[in-house]
């Protein structure tokens, strides 16, 4: 069954989808400024979610290891205390089984868990969700799942290696990329697709994707490319989802249509708001009822694209959601959902001079270089930051696009976000400073597996790949 909606930036909506404390990102020193001003009650953001009776299990990060999957979330609880167990999902919350967790030594509030007897080469969606009661099977006693992480199985590589993602035009990249993240068939639980003319509804898209552990697959606005419906034949699941991300100027509605003729059992839906800017808030809410979380909110500029590449990663690493300004101006939509879930600005990080701007108060915690390639390295450095802390996840893949074009680089920030790790930019015919600086520093800490370099010799020059491989591989 076809299933279209438009998501308007409401108070109902948000209220209804979202229901979980806020989250603090550890790498980030806030300094205290000023609150924004309070939003009235008739505000179209509305207020903070009001706690459920259970809560999902959140902070959930995932390692793929030999035949193997470990990781840790954040414990699940209700208002009588912590759930009495917990069941795990591999299939993307299809199926579950009960797994053992132990307490993790250096935070007692996270659980850590192993998955084995699982498929070498493949790619697993994992969800977690809490048991309340006594029978860990009863489907009745089980809390909401938390959010999506993805961890490809297979033995750790003994030295890092680099390969170049790239098809004939920007379309074919992206199916590339879907192909490179998810070698086995049928293994995405959900497909994000978005319109190849455009940038502003690809942003808020590749931060979905990684959300929803999905590939994010570009179309032309009229017509859906042949070879973009082989592969989400080939990659959603049986009963899986298409998300569609932009109003009908952008992917018409008879796109749609050819999308629910792929596979009767899919459920295609559209998220759009008003312009470019409600888009974002609607897909930040959507993360929100996936992946439990309304903060920490990355800022980018919606007028221009670099900045928002090297957010959706970072935003991504840090369970937070990604909106849009226009240029130095702060656009309603945006603010509205920062007047609602941070208010005190404590949670807002301005990525480029652009976002910075529309948003003062959040001055002391932006993110912002001298041009857009410094301002990657400082998100990318982050991120560093926030795998270096206790409990954090080792950066093991780091990614490469031009930092003067989008649709490759777009179709890279979802698969970055997807694996973990930061996507660099570069000018196409020397890799940049920046970039190097980077891909030096990870290499440091030996947990450094894969460069993937995105696009074909226009995007990144064969000399600028392969110095991009001297550094990821030495």
């Amino acid at each position: 069954m076809s299933i279209q909606r438009c998501m308007p930036f409401t108070r109902a909506l948000i209220t209804a989808a979202v229901a979980v404390p806020l989250v603090a990102v550890p790498t980030v020193a806030f300094a205290a400024v000023p609150a924004r001003a309070a939003t009235d009650s008739s505000s179209a953001a509305g207020a903070t979610p009001a706690a459920t009776a259970m809560s999902a299990p959140d902070r959930l990060s995932v390692v793929g290891g030999t035949g193997s999957i470990t990781g840790t979330f954040g414990a699940a609880s209700s208002q009588t205390g912590e759930a009495t167990g917990y069941q795990v999902s591999v299939d993307g919350g299809v199926t579950w089984a009960t797994t053992v967790t132990t307490a993790t030594e250096a935070d007692p509030t996270l659980r850590s868990f192993t998955v084995v007897g699982l498929t070498d080469g493949v790619r697993y969606a994992v969800r977690v969700r809490g048991v309340f009661g006594s029978d860990a099977d009863a489907d009745a006693d089980t809390g909401p799942a938390s959010g999506f992480a993805s961890a490809l199985v297979g033995t750790p590589a003994t030295t890092p290696t680099v390969a170049r993602i790239a098809g004939t035009n920007r379309v074919g990249t992206s199916v590339a990329v879907s192909q490179d993240l998810f070698p086995g068939a049928s293994r995405a639980r959900v497909a994000v697709v978005a319109t190849s003319s455009n940038f502003v509804d690809s942003l808020a898209g590749a931060r979905l994707a990684s959300a929803v552990a999905g590939p994010l697959l570009l179309t032309d606005s009229a017509t859906l490319p042949t070879a973009v419906a082989a592969e989400l034949r080939r990659v959603v699941q049986h009963g899986g989802a298409i998300e569609v991300v932009g109003g009908s100027n952008a992917v018409s509605d008879g796109v749609l249509a050819s999308l629910q003729e792929l596979d009767q059992s899919y459920s295609v839906s559209r998220i759009a708001g008003g312009n470019r800017f409600g888009t974002a808030v609607a897909v930040a809410t959507e993360i929100g009822a996936i992946d439990n979380t309304v903060t920490p909110i990355y800022l980018a500029s919606g007028t221009n694209f670099p900045d928002g590449l090297a957010a959706a990663p970072a935003a991504t690493e840090n369970h937070g959601v990604l909106l849009l300004t226009n240029g130095p101006q702060m656009p309603a939509e945006t603010d509205a959902y920062l007047r609602a879930y941070d208010p005190h600005v404590l949670n807002t990080i301005p990525v480029g001079g652009p976002a910075a701007a529309a948003d003062p108060a959040a001055a002391k915690s932006a993110i912002v270089g001298t041009n857009r390639y410094e301002t990657a390295r400082l998100v990318a450095e982050q991120m560093e930051s926030a795998a270096a802390q206790p409990n954090g996840t080792p950066i093991s893949s780091v990614g490469l696009a031009t930092g003067t074009n989008w649709p490759d680089a777009l179709t890279g920030a979802a698969a970055m976000g997807i694996t973990g790790g930061p996507l660099l930019l570069t000018a196409p015919t020397a890799l940049d400073a920046n970039a190097a600086v980077v891909v030096d520093d990870l290499n440091q800490t030996g947990d450094l597996q894969q460069g993937r370099a995105f696009g074909g010799p226009m995007a990144l020059s064969d000399a600028t790949v392969a110095q991009f491989t001297a550094r990821v591989t030495r």
